[in-house]
C-alpha cells in the first residue's frame, strides 16, 4: 500500500526517500521501530513529527544519520508551527518550499535536469505575455 504525504516536510520526505531505498513496508519499518504502522504512517503524512526516542529508533532502522535527521524535524517543527511566516522569515518564498525541501534529495543528474526543465518553463512563460497579448486583442477585435 502506498501512503500519498499529506503535508510535505524536510523530515517525512526524507523518511519516505529512505523507506523506498531500503526497500521496506511501513509495517516492516513500524516493526524495527517498535511502534505502530499508524505512527509511521502518520509520520510518513507529515501528520506529526517524531519524538527524541522514535527518531532515534527510526533512524538505526533506516541506517540514517540522526544528527541530519534532527534538523529535518527541527525545521519542520518551525514550518508547521508558523507557516508561510516561517519561509518569509528565511527570506524564501513559500511559494517555492516544496524545491527547498526536495531539491537535496534529489541526485546530481536528477537536479540538472529539474534546473534545465524550470529554465525551459521560465522562457516559455516569458514569451507568453506576447501571445496572450496578441490572442486577447484578437478576441476584442471579433467581439467589436
Amino acid at each position: 500500500m502506498t501512503i500519498a504525504q499529506g503535508r510535505l516536510g524536510f523530515f517525512n520526505a526524507r523518511l519516505e526517500q529512505r523507506r523506498n531505498e531500503v526497500g521496506i513496508s511501513v509495517r516492516q519499518l513500524a516493526g524495527k521501530a517498535g511502534t505502530t504502522y499508524e505512527h509511521v504512517r502518520k509520520l510518513i503524512m507529515g501528520q506529526c513529527l517524531p519524538s527524541d526516542s522514535m527518531l532515534e529508533r527510526l533512524c538505526v532502522a533506516l541506517e540514517l544519520n540522526k544528527k541530519e535527521m534532527s534538523g529535518r524535524v527541527l525545521k519542520d517543527k518551525m514550518i508547521f508551527r508558523f507557516g508561510d511566516a516561517a519561509w518569509q522569515a528565511s527570506g524564501i518564498d513559500a511559494r517555492a518550499a516544496p524545491c527547498y525541501i526536495l531539491l537535496p534529495l534529489l541526485s546530481r543528474s536528477e537536479r540538472e535536469f529539474f534546473i534545465v526543465q524550470l529554465k525551459a518553463l521560465g522562457e516559455a512563460k516569458r514569451n507568453q505575455p506576447e501571445r496572450v497579448a496578441r490572442k486577447g486583442a484578437q478576441h476584442r477585435g471579433q467581439n467589436q
